[in-house]
């Protein structure tokens, strides 16, 4: 059978059923590239998109024939933004680069009656596959030769084992035989496109979702503090039941959308049929957006923003409906069921709970949908359970006896995990649970990113907690790179703020924004996730997890155990608790939780200079980010729980190895490439230290007032840019690098040494 026999059949079926349907295309890149092209014309006419990489094919094709595959040509990067969009055939290519997220996105799109074409070598050359996408998975000291291929084989074992996909393979071509399941009802199809036919709504779907809009609409207009929730998994109609609701309260309510990613709410604008106002998170907790009368916030996909978020959108806005996958499609956490929905319901008796269990736009029972379930580990499996139809139960679920035994901690590699797939199931649930960035991406860094480092603690039956670990540093061991620098060069081109090498965040941060060069020595392990299931938390099985970590970190000779989060009070009061010292708080807000990041270190070494000297500078940085970055729009509570000391501007002043210091940054910030934020509590302490810096003799007088401006006067920077006629942001730190080059050559050195204990 040729492939376009294959395809028409699995269109056939997929249409017959509601379903849609899996076509595993396998062979030669250019054998599948060639066959694709037979059925280029079948696709054409209907909506149809091909995931590939011009890069990646480009050795095999001619780049003409590849833009004629679909209508629309995508790559990895863009999945996202079709979202909410959907297409009757798609074409994944696994030669440009096997993503799980954009697998996962782009498949969502894909309607009953449809067909998924995926793209990969033979099973007989599957360990010579040369998937792009591993090269994506490597950080220095490691390289691409490191990396494993647990998940390509979890992918290839799901493919073979499934019974319900169609296989079309350049070893059986020539045969008269295919891999597909009920192959009874699919032995003769007509050579014509199936492209014109119709695809009917679940009826049975389409009546309660109606009947939900109804409802929700009747709770919201008599109801002052109403609050509503929708629940449901992927294709069930989530997002065009918030465009229809839209739409049947236009005439009586301000409405206005938000989500974590603007491109989602396509199919929201598109029900809606009228355009609704959409606003980031951020954007609308800004102390100075003002809410108007009648207003109703839609809040879509809100599973993907954190709790923290969540909780003051619902104190700002009277009324509001919170519409949420469960599944983990786009980094959508437990997080909001878990944790959210019990404080929402304590917080508004006038809340209700709905659900939507079909699916709207494919039968039930849909194969690719269990397939995916399966491969990327969509499927949440929560220890606790909200009966959506019962606001009033939040009980937990009682847990055996035998879940309640002794918990076990040990370290447990990839080749373990894929062994066992109920364990990598349970595991990957928790993540997903504690965490909503947690996204199918993810599953393949644990597996295969060889500075991973995963412990787990279990009971006899399940997972209850688990510690992701990334090994980082030291920077001056690293070997040659791709751009031919050495680790001791990348370390200096990092202090100058000329490179960020992937990964290695905490060397990065500690010597490009901190200008802690010393720390290029430094081996770190940063704590990447830390969860413990709902049901075992206040327990201490994270304080023994991370037990266990420093013991591992101190025998191979790791220096600091460390971790970077969002800033939140139970976080803050947990590192705390475990002994980790706060030493920075980022410069910028995360649009999605609106919170600042902070990094807490351990020692796990007798050798502490490094924490030493951040703890000593973390007071004076942080009252100057209170007064000039923090933007007063946010809510800066949280900050004053850090525990950090008063800042000593007199101790600071009377240390000259540290004044000497400070001009050592400055001149990176100068000279170089270093960022403004970095240096910008050091330009003001010099300032204070040094009055006649700023004054005629170095700066002109816009000069001097633009200084001023900046760190005296604390002027908005929108101000500064109208007042001293600056196009934005980066002719602004232009203009600061020029002055600070003038005060610079007019400061005399206080060490002649040309050395710095604060390296």
């Amino acid at each position: 059978m040729s492939l376009q026999q294959v395809y028409l059949g699995c269109q056939s079926l997929a249409t017959a059923k509601s379903h849609r349907q899996l076509l595993w295309l396998s062979g030669e890149q250019a054998w599948c590239y060639s066959q694709l092209s037979q059925i280029a014309s079948l696709l054409q006419e209907q909506q149809s998109i091909a995931v590939i990489d011009a890069a990646s094919s480009g050795t095999v094709i001619d780049q003409a024939v590849l833009s004629t595959f679909c209508r629309v040509h995508t790559s990895v990067k863009q999945c996202h933004k079709y979202l909410g969009s959907e297409h009757q055939t798609i074409v994944f290519d696994g030669y440009s680069g096997f993503n799980p997220d954009a697998l996962a996105q782009i498949s969502g799109t894909l309607t009953a009656g449809g067909v998924l074409i995926l793209v990969t070598p033979d099973v007989q050359h599957w360990q010579e596959w040369a998937d792009p996408e591993l090269d994506k998975l490597w950080v220095q000291p490691y390289q691409l030769q490191n990396v494993s291929r647990h998940f390509l084989n979890w992918l290839q074992s799901n493919l073979v084992q499934d019974c319900q996909l169609a296989r079309y393979t350049q070893a059986q071509s020539g045969e008269q035989n295919y891999l597909l399941a009920n192959q009874d009802q699919t032995q003769h199809f007509p050579i014509s496109s199936l492209s014109s036919a119709g695809f009917k709504i679940n009826p049975s779907a389409l009546e309660l979702q109606l009947q939900l809009v109804s409802d929700m609409a009747q709770h919201i207009s008599t109801n002052d503090l109403a609050q509503s929730v929708v629940m449901a998994d992927r294709g069930r109609g989530k997002s065009a039941l918030l465009g229809l609701l839209a739409k049947q309260l236009a005439a009586d309510k301000n409405i206005f959308l938000t989500a974590a990613d603007a491109l989602a709410v396509q199919q929201v604008q598109k029900f809606a049929e009228h355009d609704l106002t959409f606003y980031t998170p951020d954007k609308l907790l800004s102390n100075n957006f003002r809410i108007p009368d009648n207003c109703l916030l839609l809040i879509d996909e809100a599973a993907a923003i954190s709790v923290e978020v969540l909780l003051r959108l619902l104190k700002k806005f009277r009324q509001c409906v919170f519409s949420s996958t469960m599944q983990g499609y786009e980094g959508t956490g437990q997080g909001f069921k878990l944790r959210f929905l019990a404080q929402l319901l304590n917080y508004s008796s006038d809340c209700k709970l709905f659900s939507m269990y079909q699916p709207m736009r494919w039968a039930a029972d849909d194969p690719l949908e269990g397939w995916l379930n399966k491969v990327l580990l969509l499927k949440i499996q929560s220890d606790e359970q909200i009966t959506v139809d019962d606001p009033g139960n939040l009980a937990t679920a009682a847990l055996p006896k035998e879940s309640q035994s002794t918990v076990t901690i040990s370290q447990v590699s990839a080749a373990q995990l894929i062994a066992s797939p109920v364990k990598l199931q349970q595991l990957f649930s928790l993540l997903s649970q504690a965490h909503y960035r947690t996204t199918p991406g993810d599953l393949r860094i644990i597996l295969d990113s060889p500075n991973m480092h995963l412990w787990l603690a279990c009971t006899h039956l399940q997972v209850v907690a688990v510690c992701l670990l990334a090994s980082e540093g030291a920077v001056d061991k690293f070997p040659v790179d791709q751009q031919h620098m050495s680790g001791e060069q990348l370390a200096i081109a990092m202090h100058q703020g000329r490179r960020r090498p992937r990964g290695n965040l905490i060397p990065q941060m500690l010597i490009g924004q901190e200008g802690l060069l010393d720390a290029k020595g430094l081996k770190f392990a940063r704590v990447v996730r830390i969860a413990t299931l709902h049901s075992h938390r206040r327990s201490g099985i994270a304080g023994q997890l991370l037990g266990n970590v420093q013991d591992w970190g101190r025998q191979n000779n790791y220096h600091y155990l460390s971790a970077n989060f969002s800033l939140q009070h139970d976080l803050i009061n947990f590192w705390q608790r475990q002994g980790f010292s706060f030493v920075r708080v980022g410069n910028q807000t995360d649009k999605i939780t609106g919170s600042y990041n902070a990094m807490v270190l351990k020692a796990l070494q007798p050798e502490r200079r490094i924490l030493t000297r951040l703890q000593s500078s973390f007071g004076l940085r942080l009252a100057f980010q209170k007064r000039r970055i923090f933007s007063p729009d946010k809510d800066m509570s949280i900050l004053q729980t850090l525990p950090v000391g008063q800042p000593s501007m007199r101790e600071a002043v009377d240390d000259c190895a540290y004044i000497y210091w400070c001009k050592q940054q400055l001149y990176c910030f100068a000279y170089q490439q270093r960022s403004l934020e970095s240096i910008a509590y050091l330009y003001d302490l010099l300032l204070r230290q040094y009055p006649n810096w700023a004054q005629s003799a170095v700066l002109s007088s816009t000069e001097k007032a633009l200084v001023e401006s900046y760190f005296f006067d604390l002027l908005p920077l929108e101000k500064i840019y109208l007042t001293y006629k600056l196009s934005g942001y980066r002719q602004f730190v232009k203009r600061m690098r020029g002055i600070t080059r003038l005060q610079l050559v007019s400061l005399a050195d206080n060490r002649d040494d040309g050395s710095s204990p604060w390296n």
